[in-house]
């Protein structure tokens, strides 16, 4: 082992002993130890010195490198846990956000005369239609349907159900969609809505993810009408 591969050797020692991953207490039976010890008598003074002073100097260098590296993924790891839980937060806030209606006025709705009407005349005659003792999503779909029979094409209006239970929300939602002419696009709407707000389409009253349409389920329409009881 010549002066250099000592140096070597004994800086690799001292940062093992400074990092943990040794003990002194096991310098006497590791044979590097021994090996630095054996080749450190056949130096003189002056090359004793030497090896100090280099050995000094590249530990120093090789600690603050170390350091640095140990500061840079301390950083990098707080930074990761701070996105980690400002996304958990964000994400819980938007989930708990969806959960309730979203109550703004979208200037986009134009020529609804007709669905503002009947969603009026929905919660001016909306009851226990079903008698469950109970006025929800199921009297006001059935009732919207009965106004809209009234005087509009029967096969325009239709009861659509909403089913889902993901990660991401829970809905067990029953509404209408209604198209207002034999090519017309079809509308999904909530009956629920207020008739002053232009916020009753199902997307823009729950947004997403409480409101999903890919969870949409139709043709049971006449299923929901025979609980018409009164």
């Amino acid at each position: 082992m010549n002066m250099y591969s000592l140096v070597d050797e004994s800086v690799r020692c001292a940062m093992n002993i400074k990092t943990h991953k040794c003990r002194k207490s096991q310098c006497q039976s590791c044979s590097v130890w021994q090996s630095i010890q054996e080749c450190s008598k056949d130096l003189d003074k002056w090359d004793k010195l030497e090896v100090q002073r280099l050995a000094k100097i590249n530990f120093a260098n090789k600690w603050d490198v170390e350091r640095s590296y140990n500061m840079t993924n301390r950083v990098l790891k707080f930074l990761l846990a701070l996105f980690i839980a400002g996304t958990i937060f964000c994400f819980g806030a938007a989930i708990k956000l969806s959960a309730e209606p979203v109550y703004v006025h979208h200037d986009y709705y134009v020529n609804d005369g007709i669905i503002r009407d009947k969603l009026r005349s929905t919660h001016r005659h909306v009851h226990d239609r079903d008698v469950d003792g109970l006025v929800n999503c199921i009297d006001y779909t059935l009732t919207f349907k009965e106004e809209w029979d009234k005087d509009m094409p029967p096969n325009h209006c239709q009861i659509v159900r909403n089913y889902q239970k993901t990660v991401f929300a829970k809905m067990n939602h029953l509404f209408v969609r209604v198209k207002l002419s034999d090519t017309g696009k079809w509308l999904y709407i909530e009956p629920q809505a207020k008739y002053d707000r232009r916020n009753y389409k199902m997307s823009d009253y729950w947004g997403w993810p409480k409101y999903n349409p890919q969870y949409n389920k139709l043709g049971e329409t006449v299923y929901w009408m025979s609980l018409c009881r009164r």
